[in-house]
Order: structure tokens, then sequence, then C-alpha cells
């Protein structure tokens, strides 16, 4: 359901997409080991953690989103959440044979986007995002 959202937002509804934007935000988290995370370790769960860091990935890639801090904000959550998702002690597989079949496609889907990311990510982007950032400190140090 959340995948043919983001599909037909990106297209069409602002208001929907920036409901979907924030639906990423409270999910995903920046902090490790936090007993109140919104989204589970569990072995079953890692097909879907994988989807939705997916979809989260594709629309942070997409031109829709504006360069701005609310866009890394959410890319280095999406990496946070994926890579926080290793760090539990090793479990034994409890799907089917098919649904782990599932589970590694989604996980080879999203790491095949996340080795895209070298096209996002360059430097000019980020040294003008710092630049920005600066400006806006100063700024704040001024009217204080």
């Amino acid at each position: 359901f959340i995948e043919e959202r983001v599909y037909l937002c990106m297209h069409k509804a602002d208001i929907e997409m920036e409901m979907l934007v924030d639906l990423f935000h409270k999910s995903l988290s920046l902090i490790t080991e936090n007993s109140k995370a919104p989204m589970t370790k569990h072995i079953e769960s890692v097909g879907l953690r994988f989807q939705l860091l997916y979809l989260a990935l594709y629309l942070v890639q997409s031109d829709y989103l504006a360069n701005g801090i609310s866009k890394y904000l959410l890319r280095e959550k999406i990496y946070h959440t994926a890579f926080e998702y290793f760090t539990i002690l090793h479990h034994c597989p409890t799907q089917s044979h098919n649904e782990l079949r599932n589970d590694i496609r989604r996980l080879i889907r999203f790491f095949s986007l996340v080795h895209g990311e070298k096209k996002f990510c360059d430097d000019s982007t980020f040294k003008s995002l710092f630049r920005f950032l600066v400006i806006r400190m100063n700024l704040s140090f001024v009217f204080v």
C-alpha cells in the first residue's frame, strides 16, 4: 500500500507526499539501542524493514524533495536504521523458504539503491549545504 502511494504521490499529490515524508521521519530513528524505537528488529521483519527503507531512499533520490536539511536528515536516518538492524544477536530465520527468498530480494534491491547513491552524494552538494548552515548559524548569532 505504501509503495503504491509513494509512486502515485510523486507525480501529483503534494499533501500526501508531505505526509509520507513525515511518516518516514517519524518511523526512522537516529538513536542506537533505543528501547522506544519505532521499528522492530525481529528476524521476521527484515523484509518489511528494508522495503520501507527502499521506498524512503527512493524518495530521497528523486527530484521531489528539494536539497535541504530534511533530505539529508532523512538519508542519515535511512542508513542508520538499515545498519542498526545488523547489530542484533544472531538469530535463525523462522520464515518459510519463499518468504526468505522475498526478504533476500528486498535486501538486494535496497543495497543496489545504496550502491547507486554515489551519484547523489557529490561533494558540491554537501559543500553548498554546509555553506547554507554556516550562513544560517551566523545570522542566528547576530539576532540573538
